[in-house]
């Protein structure tokens, strides 16, 4: 019991200690909350990899605010679980100063390395982007809540 009480604060905690470093841009604390095996595409694996890619991608807003909301854990045994975080964004545009919301929900996998739950993978998946007053829905394969298989039962949709 003692060891999933570890694992549920641990990998709640790395939800609200990223989204503090995403908004302070602290790369070196972003890249340690990435395990040894997480994949960047291009940038690379790892804590390497996640540091090419946060030294990057950030730039596309100026000032941020992740804020976390639910969260649900699943430790599947020692040293893997997964889980669901809801997060809303409000970044502001460098060029035109203007806000952007974003309402999302990260999918992440989360592995034990040495005695630290880490990030093994983030995916997140969009409800909506607002900015300006417009509400643009994301219709993709990955958006939520289409891409819930419960959901799409509920309401007897079909892909």
């Amino acid at each position: 019991m003692n060891d999933w009480l570890i694992a549920d604060a641990q990998t709640r905690s790395l939800a609200h200690r990223y989204a503090l470093a995403l908004d302070q841009r602290d790369i070196a604390s972003i890249s340690a909350l990435f395990a040894s095996d997480a994949r960047f595409g291009r940038y690379g694996v790892g804590p390497d990899g996640a540091r090419e890619f946060y030294s990057v991608i950030p730039r596309r807003f100026s000032r941020s605010v992740h804020t976390i909301g639910t969260q649900v854990v699943n430790i599947h045994d020692a040293t893997s679980a997964s889980g669901v975080v809801y997060c809303r964004a409000e970044q502001q545009d460098p060029e035109t100063q203007v806000w952007t919301t974003l309402q999302f929900a990260y999918h992440d996998e989360y592995v034990l390395e040495g005695d630290r739950w880490l990030f093994r993978a983030r995916a997140p998946k969009f409800w909506y982007r607002e900015s300006e007053g417009v509400r643009t829905i994301a219709d993709d394969a990955t958006a939520i809540p289409t891409s819930w298989e419960t959901w799409r039962q509920y309401f007897d949709v079909t892909d």
